[in-house]
Order: structure tokens, then C-alpha cells, then sequence
């Protein structure tokens, strides 16, 4: 039986070499995904542009996986992906960036790197899943068979089957997976600078030191980027250094946000303030959407946080399973809104629109430049996550 099913291997690899070689001036075509012209295949190093850090999307096979695609993800240039803020995948910034690279100018040397990170993708966080779950309870619940653009959601499941051991956790599966995105960074970051590795370990033989915040998702993701910039005994050569986000500890420079008290507990224009300002942005468009899909479905009426429900399951079931039927119900100007209504949160919760947000940030800001002033004697290596 062995036998049998090496020899049926050897056989579906030799003809998979055989189209390859009988095809090798082509373009690969690959359908879920567009250079933004209709109808027309493009290249390899075309798809590697649009997913960074994965081989071909179709190489990722996921028994939920939506099979259509994921409908207006991306066409004629405008790619969804850009549109979802941290309730998606990491995706390569490409507008606006330096024509000729990161890598510093001719006849200069990078002699000292700082890394500031949290986590990579994960599970959507207990509030917002729960939000999540209790409006498919809510429609189980109601006998209501929908219509229309939601049509799907009578027959779909949610991208986990254990919430309590997967929110807010890093996901494992398919080409976005969070594991895998900590993992590439880590080597990414090793090309790029090699050199400061050998720096590093002829410096007294002392260990390079990684500090992470004390959340199992930070953790992991701080563990598989080391396997990935270290190698698999990063232990030998590293040290991980968790740090507390207790009372006791005070302000530091990774979580000021739970340990800044005065800023936790400002219920006006602290940590929360930023939700209230989303809440007051999203209802400039979630009406419009919810009068959409009440004249297919008037017997069932959304609230306007249940749609902006949809549009986070969107980003996160990309994240899981790689595509998403929730992606496709929505239109580009809803997305370009969604995308707003997170740029609006994150900048009045701990960005300019928040009064304590330049005391936070400056925690990091001073311990760096310190670090920058003190030059290559201080190490080359800073990594905080």
C-alpha cells in the first residue's frame, strides 16, 4: 500500500513538472486574485506582491474555505485588504514608500535596530467574538431563513468551534495565519540584517533580550519570531523577557494603556474614548447599509452594531480561513467607511485625538533615542512587542 501510493506521488509530481516545463514561458493564472485588470492573468512575483509571504493561494486548502473567493476583494486596483486596519491580515504598504527600498543609502551601514511590535493576527478578542456569536444566536433563534446578499449566512459556521480557546489567540491556519506572519518576520528581518546577529555574538557572548508584554498572544508571537530570526535553539542565543501589565508595575513602555491609571480610568476621554468616537462615526453610513438589507429580508432587522459585526467577521475569516463570504455583501465606499471608523477609534483612543496619548508613547520614544544617542556600544539588537 506504501508502495503504491509513492509510486502515485512520483507520478502527480512528475506531470505536475511536466505542465510546468510545457508552460514555462506563461503566465500563471490565478483567479482569485487581480493586478487590477480584469480578465487577465499575471505572474507569480505578481501574486507574491499581494500576499507577501505565502506560496500560491490555492496551496492553502481549507476544508471551510469559501470556494468562490472572496467576491470584491480585489478588482481593477482596489484591494480590500487595505481597507479592513488590524481586523486583517498584515499586508505590504505600497503607496507612498521609498522608491528605492528600506535599505539605507550608499556608503552608510545600519549599525543598531529597533522593533516595535505587539502581536500578529489573531482570533478576534472576547468582546468583539462575543458580539459576533450572539448575532448568529440570534438569527438561529429567530427561524428567519435570510435572503439576498445574506443568503449564505443560513448555511455558514463561524471560522472557530472553540471560542474560549481561540479568541483572542494567534490564529494557525491558512496563508494569513498569525504564527506564520511572526515566523516570516523573524526572517525577513535576519536578511536584511545578518550582520548584526554576528555583531551581536561577538559582544561579550551576552544574549540578545526580547521584551513582551505579559498577553499569551504577544508571547507566541514574540517565540515564532524568534525561531524565525534566531532559528529553532533562538533560545541559546536569546532571552524572552515578559513583563507584567499589573498596577504595581507602573507606566512602561510596552502597555501604558493598562498601566497609565489616570488614562484607564477617564471614562470620558481615556481608553474609551475612542469607542465612543467610533460609534458616533459609523452611524453616518451603517443606516444606509441596514435599509439595504431589510428589502430582502423585512422580517429580520439588523442593529447598526450587528452590521459592523459583518464587516469585523470579514477580516477576521480571511485571517482563519483565508476568504470570506462576508467580505462580498458589502460595497467599496462601505469598506473605504469601515476603514475610516478604525483609523477613527485608534486616533482618539491612544493617537493624537487622545489627550494622554503623546505621554504614553513618549515612554518608548525616550528609552529609544537614549538607546540611539548612546550608539553601537548600547547593542545592535532592540526587539519590544
Amino acid at each position: 500500500m506504501a508502495r503504491n501510493l509513492l509510486t502515485l506521488s512520483a507520478v502527480v509530481c512528475l506531470f505536475g513538472a511536466i505542465l510546468f516545463l510545457a508552460n514555462r514561458s506563461s503566465q500563471v493564472a490565478l483567479p482569485l486574485f487581480s493586478s487590477g485588470r480584469t480578465n487577465e492573468p499575471f505572474s507569480l512575483a505578481s501574486f507574491y506582491t499581494l500576499v507577501p509571504y505565502t506560496s500560491s493561494w490555492r496551496s492553502w486548502w481549507h476544508s471551510q474555505r469559501y470556494e468562490a473567493g472572496n467576491g470584491n476583494m480585489i478588482e481593477k486596483g482596489w484591494n480590500l485588504l487595505y481597507h479592513l486596519g488590524g481586523n486583517g491580515p498584515w499586508i505590504e504598504k505600497i503607496d507612498g514608500v521609498v522608491d528605492a527600498g528600506v535599505g539605507p543609502p550608499e556608503g552608510c551601514r545600519v549599525e543598531q535596530v529597533h522593533m516595535m511590535s505587539r502581536h500578529a493576527e489573531r482570533y478576534p478578542t472576547v468582546n468583539a467574538g462575543g458580539r459576533m456569536l450572539a448575532l448568529l444566536q440570534r438569527i438561529r433563534d429567530s427561524g428567519v431563513t435570510l435572503k439576498g446578499d445574506l443568503e449564505f449566512v443560513n448555511d455558514w459556521s463561524y471560522f472557530t468551534q472553540d471560542p474560549e480557546k481561540h479568541l483572542e489567540q494567534l490564529t494557525t491556519t491558512g496563508p494569513f495565519a498569525g504564527v506564520l506572519e511572526a515566523f516570516t518576520t523573524g526572517v525577513k528581518l535576519r536578511t536584511r540584517y545578518t550582520h548584526l546577529l554576528d555583531t551581536q555574538s561577538h559582544s561579550n557572548n551576552t544574549k540578545t533580550t526580547l521584551w513582551a508584554s505579559d498577553s499569551n498572544r504577544v508571547i507566541q508571537t514574540a517565540r515564532y519570531f524568534s525561531a524565525g530570526f534566531f532559528g529553532l535553539d533562538w533560545e541559546e542565543v536569546a532571552t524572552l523577557k515578559v513583563i507584567p501589565e499589573t498596577d504595581d508595575l507602573g507606566a512602561d513602555t510596552l502597555t501604558p494603556g493598562d498601566t497609565c491609571l489616570k488614562y484607564r480610568d477617564d471614562l470620558e476621554y481615556g481608553h474609551d474614548y475612542g469607542v465612543a468616537m467610533l460609534v458616533k462615526f459609523r452611524e453616518t453610513y451603517l443606516g444606509a447599509i441596514a435599509d439595504r438589507f431589510a428589502k430582502d429580508n423585512p422580517d429580520f432587522k439588523f442593529s447598526h452594531a450587528e452590521i459592523y459585526s459583518m464587516q469585523e467577521m470579514c477580516g477576521f475569516e480571511t485571517i482563519v480561513r483565508g476568504s470570506s463570504q462576508w467580505c462580498s455583501i458589502f460595497s467599496h465606499a462601505d469598506w473605504e467607511n469601515f476603514e475610516y471608523a478604525r483609523d477613527v477609534i485608534h486616533y482618539y483612543r491612544a493617537g493624537p485625538g487622545n489627550p494622554y496619548g503623546p505621554t504614553m508613547g513618549w515612554l518608548w520614544l525616550n528609552a529609544t533615542t537614549n538607546l540611539l544617542a548612546e550608539g553601537p556600544s548600547a547593542g545592535p539588537l532592540f526587539f519590544s512587542l
